[in-house]
């Protein structure tokens, strides 16, 4: 079996209405993993919290590079740590950082699983 190919293609438009865009992806292509988040309402720091969220996801599911979940419950699992992570991170800036305090992003992640079972 040959491996498969898999190419991953993103395209970001800030809209009319808006000054700033505030969508960021992330990808780490060894795990098949994808992130992407888009500031809430144009308000403040948008921009930052959803880069901080993509980033964040991507370096928690980056952890399993070597120790890949072998079920889609454990894979699900892990992509729900890793929003939890992601809100975590950006939690840590708003309290260090009153400038960020009303900062906020919507986050989806996705993980590409092949999961190969005996014939009969």
């Amino acid at each position: 079996m040959t491996n498969p190919k898999l190419t991953f293609c993103a395209r970001s438009h800030r809209g009319k209405i808006r000054k700033k865009n505030q969508d960021a992806l992330a990808v780490q292509e060894q795990l098949l993993v994808a992130a992407i988040a888009d500031g809430i309402g144009g308000g403040a720091h948008g921009d930052v919290a959803s880069q901080l969220a993509v980033d964040a996801c991507i370096d928690y599911l980056s952890s399993f590079e070597n120790t890949n979940p072998r079920s889609p419950d454990a894979v699900t699992k892990e992509l729900a740590n890793a929003v939890k992570f992601a809100n975590e991170a950006i939690m840590t800036v708003q309290a260090n950082d009153q400038r960020y305090q009303n900062m906020g992003t919507t986050l989806s992640c996705f993980w590409l699983k092949q999961y190969l079972t005996q014939g009969q």
